[in-house]
């Protein structure tokens, strides 16, 4: 999913606590809950659907200390896409890479881009 930025989904400070983080969810989840969403009718059930799993999972990204740090050096990209593990203190990115059975059997080039931003200090 991942559209938007989930600080302003959630409508919190980038320095928010987990309590500011766990209010602001709860606010916006039991607005947006399609099943209690039957007073707006403005809203159709589908986008009530839709808003209430980008509040879920801006709470579940920040909710997470080790999420919210990947979410904050590289945005949503590295979470919704690729897995992001640590092995000896290093930071592994493993990617999917998509092959047909032919081309595993006989071989073949590939080309990947691979790019990053370095923050102050990080790196």
């Amino acid at each position: 999913m991942g559209a938007g930025d989930y600080y302003k989904i959630l409508k919190v400070n980038r320095n928010a606590s987990d309590e500011e983080l766990k209010r602001a969810y709860k606010r916006l989840a039991m607005k947006w809950h399609p099943d209690k969403n039957h007073q707006h009718h403005l809203v159709t059930k589908e986008e009530a659907e839709a808003k209430f799993k980008q509040v879920s999972e801006a709470y579940d990204v920040l909710s997470d200390p080790k999420k919210r740090q990947i979410y904050d050096f590289y945005g949503q990209y590295p979470l919704n896409s690729m897995k992001v593990k640590e092995e000896k203190g290093d930071g592994v990115v493993e990617r999917k890479l998509v092959c047909t059975l032919e081309e595993l059997y006989k071989g073949c080039k590939k080309k990947l881009k691979i790019s990053r931003t370095v923050h102050h200090g990080f790196g």
